[in-house]
Formats: C-alpha cells, structure tokens, sequence
C-alpha cells in the first residue's frame, strides 16, 4: 500500500463553510444539511453577472420525502447549487469572493463531490450493494472525526472540511464521514486528499472496514483503484479556459 499523501503541515480552513452558525438569521434554517437556505438574488457588491442554472449530478436521490428543501422536486439526483447560490453564500457567511472566481470554485465543488460519491460507490459495492442512494448530507466543518485526532496526533495537517453522508443500503441507512485534505498538487490540477469511510456506529460498517483493511494487506490486487492510492487530482484547465474566455 502507499504512503497516505496527506501532508504533515497545518493548514487554513476551507474558505466556504458548511455550518450555519455565522448566517443571517433571517435566512430559513436547513437543519438536513446543518446550513442555510440561499436564493437567487444579485448580491449589490457583484462586479459581474453570475448563472442561476444548477448543475445535476450523478448522485442519485434517497426519496422525495428526505430531500432537503434546497432540492428541487421531480428530479432524482441530486441538483448542486447555481453560481449565484454559491457566491450568496459565500457572502453571508463573512467571505468576500470575486464574482469571476466563482465559476472555477463551484466548479471544483462539484468535481469534489462526485469523486467522494464515486468512493462511497466502491465502498458499497465492496459490501453488495450496486445501487446505492444518497439520503442527505451534512457539513460538519468543526466537529473532528476520530480518525482525523489521531492522525493529528502523529504530527498530520488536520482536514480543512468535513462532511457526513447518509447512505441508503438495500433499505437501510448507513453514515459515512469525509474528511477533507489537500493534498499534492501537479502543474495544472489540484491536490485532494478525500479519506472515505463508513463510520464506525454499525455493525455492518465495523465488518466493512476490517475487510478492507485484511484485502489491502493480503489480497491488494482484488481492490478498486481507490483504494490503493486515493489522491484526487482534477484537472480544471478546460473550466480556467473558459472563464479566461468570459473575461476577454
């Protein structure tokens, strides 16, 4: 197995967080998400227009009946917020992004997420289940995992970001955490660590974890890809072009 790619430094927080404790109160509360409910409005401080379209991802929706009320309804997978959503919250919780670097952030976001998926995807179907379903999430930037202590302990950067995903498995609901890293970056991409896993508050999870542990020990060659070396690496080159092309 390689090395963890997490570098033993201290770094800043995530520039966007995920708690809502430092929103207007006037904002209506998404206890789902541990976060407030954005609009579409112009902020006045806005140096250019931004898009209200919202990207849909991959990640496919529990029921409508657990959909938080910042999805739209009749559209099974999960909807990312618009350029304008993003760039509002950014501004209530005491940030101050340029318009124009909106696009790549949200962007990057977006590419974030789907990769974490694409690793709870794996995990589950280590575990049998080919159709899992996401049934919410919740940002929980200030709240350290166990993990995540431990490796602080031995001299690692702690994780800028933390998210809980409630995952539905053949009917039942498992959660996993998400810990957020950076990572190595190369000329032309960012560098994520995302350390997935199913946390350890079920039976099932603690069975998943030891498998995986015992089959990259003895049986590496049986593992996806992710497992042996979990490091994100996007390349936003394309999203950068098109912005500089937005510019000119």
């Amino acid at each position: 197995m390689t090395n963890c790619p997490i570098e033993k430094t201290q770094e800043k927080s995530c520039p966007v967080q995920h708690s809502g404790s430092n929103a207007n109160n006037q904002l209506e509360y998404n206890p789902s998400t541990n976060d407030f409910k954005f609009d579409q409005s112009v902020d006045p401080s806005q140096q250019s227009p931004l898009s209200t379209v919202r990207a849909v991802s991959s990640i496919p929706k529990a029921d409508e009946i657990s959909t938080p009320k910042h999805q739209p309804n009749g559209v099974d997978r999960w909807v990312y917020p618009s350029e304008q959503q993003y760039f509002n919250a950014m501004k209530r919780k005491g940030y101050n992004p340029s318009a124009s670097d909106v696009p790549v952030i949200l962007a990057i976001h977006n590419i974030v997420n789907e990769q974490g998926w694409s690793q709870i995807k794996e995990w589950e179907y280590l575990s049998g289940n080919t159709t899992p379903r996401l049934v919410r999430f919740c940002g929980r930037p200030k709240d350290l995992s166990p993990k995540a202590f431990m490796l602080s302990l031995l001299g690692y950067a702690l994780p800028f970001d933390r998210h809980d995903w409630i995952v539905e498995r053949n009917g039942k609901q498992l959660r996993y955490v998400i810990d957020f890293y950076k990572g190595q970056k190369s000329p032309g991409s960012i560098g994520m660590y995302l350390d997935v896993r199913p946390a350890l508050d079920s039976p099932a999870a603690v069975v998943d974890r030891l498998s995986l542990f015992l089959r990259r020990k003895f049986w590496p060659s049986s593992l996806p890809q992710y497992c042996v070396e979990n490091t994100l690496r996007t390349s936003i080159s394309e999203v950068i072009a098109k912005k500089d092309k937005s510019n000119s």
